[in-house]
């Protein structure tokens, strides 16, 4: 799953965006308002990227 924070569906929007398009069809996209989720969700993607 990818959360995807309202500045990408604003984005998406205004200018189609075939990678979150594709991912949409396959039901891999969350979204949420809440700040701590985000925030959460935010220091996974870096603690991942500092596996790599």
């Amino acid at each position: 799953m990818i959360l995807v924070d309202s500045s990408v569906w604003i984005d998406h929007f205004r200018h189609d965006d075939p990678a979150l398009s594709e991912l949409l069809d396959k039901r891999q996209v969350l979204w949420t308002r809440n700040k701590r989720l985000r925030a959460i969700a935010s220091r996974m993607s870096l603690d991942a990227n500092q596996d790599h």
